[in-house]
C-alpha cells in the first residue's frame, strides 16, 4: 500500500506540476526563503559574503549609501523619492539608484576606503554587490540548504516558482532580500 501510494503521488507531481512532495516535502518552498531570509539578517550568517575581498565591508557600504544618498533623496523627495517608493521597488535600482550628484558616501570594497559621488558610489557598489558579494552569499546560503552553491538559483527559482509564478528573479530575489538589512540599519545609521 506504501509503494502504491508513493507511485500515485509521483504520477500526480509529473501531472500536475505540484511542489515536489516525495523529495522535498510540502513546505520546501517557504523553508527556502525563509533559509535566505535568515541567512540575511546578520553579519555572523552571510559568512564571508560580508568581506569578499581584503578590507571590504559591505553592509558598512551600504549602510553609508543608504544613509547618505537614499535617504538625503527621501528627505528631499527629489524626483518623488519616499519610503514608500523605496521599499515597494521590485528591482535593486528602482529601490536605491539616487540621481544626486552633489552628495557623497564612503565606500568600504578594498583595503582603502574611497569617497565617492552618489551616482557613482551605486554603481560601484551595486556592480560589486553583483560580482563579489552574491557568489559568496550563495556559498552562506548553500551551506544552510545543505546543498552545493552551485544549485542555490535553481533551488530558489523553483521555491520562487511555486509561491510567486516565476514572477521574481531567483539572483535579484536574493540581492534585494540580502539589501534589505542592510537598508533598514542604514535608516537608523542616517537619523542617528
Amino acid at each position: 500500500v506504501s509503494n502504491l501510494g508513493y507511485g500515485l503521488t509521483r504520477l500526480f507531481e509529473q501531472a500536475f506540476q505540484t511542489p515536489s512532495m516525495t523529495e522535498h516535502g510540502f513546505a520546501d518552498a517557504l523553508q527556502v526563503m525563509a533559509t535566505v531570509r535568515k541567512t540575511a539578517l546578520s553579519r555572523l550568517t552571510t559568512g564571508q559574503a560580508n568581506s569578499p575581498t581584503a578590507g571590504a565591508d559591505v553592509e558598512q557600504s551600504w549602510r553609508n549609501y543608504v544613509a547618505d544618498c537614499v535617504l538625503y533623496a527621501v528627505d528631499r523627495r527629489i524626483n518623488g523619492t519616499t519610503m514608500d517608493t523605496v521599499l515597494q521597488a521590485t528591482t535593486l535600482d528602482a529601490a536605491l539608484q539616487t540621481p544626486i550628484v552633489t552628495g557623497t558616501t564612503k565606500l568600504i570594497l578594498a583595503e582603502t576606503p574611497e569617497e565617492l559621488t552618489c551616482v557613482d558610489a551605486y554603481g560601484r557598489l551595486s556592480a560589486y554587490t553583483t560580482a563579489a558579494f552574491l557568489p559568496k552569499f550563495k556559498q552562506a546560503v548553500a551551506a544552510k540548504l545543505g546543498i552545493d552553491s552551485g544549485s542555490v538559483d535553481s533551488r530558489v527559482r523553483a521555491a520562487l516558482t511555486t509561491l510567486a509564478q516565476d514572477t521574481v528573479e531567483a539572483q535579484q530575489y536574493m540581492v534585494m532580500t540580502a539589501i534589505l538589512p542592510m537598508l533598514e540599519r542604514g535608516v537608523i545609521q542616517h537619523y542617528n
